[in-house]
């Protein structure tokens, strides 16, 4: 898929754990625009190592790679 791994936060743990896999398997290609579409906090780990988030995700951020959110 592209991804190595995504994490979601979500108000259930099942909610999240269902999501976090179902983008996972969506792959790198989909998994911004799933995100926006449902207004998923989420954020990944791509099979090079880049990392992304959800807009929904950047309250939850403290850092990003180094660089203040």
């Amino acid at each position: 898929s592209g991804l190595q791994s995504v994490t979601v936060v979500a108000d259930s743990t099942m909610t999240a754990e269902v999501w976090s896999k179902a983008l996972l398997i969506a792959g790198v290609y989909e998994v911004t625009d799933l995100c926006e579409e449902k207004g998923l906090a989420a954020y990944w780990v791509t099979d090079d190592g880049y990392t992304g988030s959800s807009m929904a995700m950047r309250p939850y951020l403290v850092w990003e790679r180094g660089h203040d959110v």
